[in-house]
């Protein structure tokens, strides 16, 4: 199996790439600290809510297929404060929780878009469309393979507190 999606290529920026369980990646490193990428190849998915959703706003749009036509290449987590502080300082003067491992928090729009463009990779925030398909995958699809919540996700999950608390 190729260590690329068709029809790409390992970017210069790439210091490692490979495909595993789930999926392409490609990593970048600065100041130390690394940032993965994957792949989120091209498909059809579902934006938006359906109207008879219980929790439904009255301003949400309503749910609509999308295509993507495109593949893109998006962060695998929520930028660090270590990276972010790596790339272009001072995240912990501006984070609510502090620490290295921690996501970068309390950033405007505008410093996110700053930080992406001094990654000096060619990144950019996602439109809304994308970021939610890269969360969501393809239509039909498993947002993971392993089907398994835990594996994309830390959750809390109220039933086991309860059991745990006895209240």
């Amino acid at each position: 199996a190729s260590t690329m999606p068709p029809g790409t290529h390992a970017f210069a920026w790439a210091q490692s790439y490979g495909v595993d369980l789930y999926g392409y990646w490609m990593d970048v490193r600065i100041g130390g600290k690394a940032q993965r990428f994957r792949y989120v190849p091209p498909g059809i998915f579902v934006m938006g809510v359906r109207a008879d959703a219980p929790d439904r706003l009255p301003d949400e749009p309503l749910a609509r297929r999308y295509r993507m036509d495109h593949g893109l290449w998006v962060a695998q987590t929520l930028v660090t404060q270590g990276m972010y502080d790596a790339v272009v300082g001072s995240a912990a003067d501006q984070s609510y929780f502090k620490g290295a491992d921690l996501p970068a928090d309390s950033v405007s729009y505008a410093t996110a878009e700053n930080f992406a463009r001094a990654l000096g990779i060619g990144a950019r925030l996602p439109s809304e469309a994308e970021y939610e398909y890269a969360c969501r995958g393809p239509e039909g699809s498993s947002p993971m393979p392993t089907g398994r919540l835990s594996d994309s996700a830390w959750y809390w999950d109220r039933e086991m507190d309860r059991g745990r608390a006895g209240n």
